[in-house]
């Protein structure tokens, strides 16, 4: 072998070793850059965790304001005050072990929000609940089952919702062997002079 090809041998050795070495800690970020994104939202397949828990959020707000373009809707706006009751709920449903709108004390979505600090006049809200073990828990898989339900797509579709507020937990309502991702989405509207009605 000359030494021109031998010094090539090296190298190209060289890159596999490193490129071994490096997998760990370079792989997974590299297959998620590579992977399509849904809708033009970064991070849509990725499975949640704690660590990636605003790409999680950004994604599915990303994914909602996505399905309200196609429906010719304004995009919802994230609301701190929502965001804040969406996510002592989804931490109260792991905690608890429940998986429903109302808590087992009898507590109300509504109740909830207002708890937060949301207004108490003049506002409309409403509230969609997911949760996935794993890939069942991304946010395309979480919102294309929204969408595939008519109570979930109608808030989604709301025109008059304005304001979105996204909660994740990740202790499971009920014992599983893998990753959760527990959702709690609430919407809002502030009127003039409206009751404030919950929708499923």
């Amino acid at each position: 072998m000359s030494p021109a090809r031998r010094r090539l041998g090296w190298a190209f050795a060289a890159v596999v070793i490193v490129l071994g070495l490096a997998y760990p800690y370079l792989g997974p970020r590299v297959v998620t850059a590579l992977t399509r994104d849904s809708d033009g939202c970064p991070g849509a397949f990725d499975v949640p965790t704690e660590s990636n828990r605003w790409e999680t959020e950004r994604a599915t707000l990303c994914l909602v304001n996505a399905r309200r373009a196609e429906a010719g809707l304004p995009p919802l706006s994230s609301s701190e005050t929502l965001a804040r009751a969406a996510l002592a709920h989804s931490e109260d449903m792991g905690q608890r072990h429940f998986f429903a709108h109302d808590a087992p004390d009898g507590t109300e979505p509504a109740e909830r929000i207002v708890a937060a600090g949301y207004s108490r006049a003049g506002v409309s809200v409403g509230e969609n609940l997911a949760w996935g073990e794993e890939t069942a828990g991304t946010p395309e898989e979480i919102v294309e089952g929204w969408m595939n339900s008519p109570d979930h797509r109608a808030n989604i579709l709301r025109p008059e919702f304005r304001e979105i507020g996204i909660g994740l937990a990740y202790e499971p309502p009920q014992p599983v062997s893998g990753r959760v991702a527990v959702y709690t989405t609430n919407f809002g509207e502030r009127l003039a002079a409206r009751s404030a009605p919950v929708r499923p």
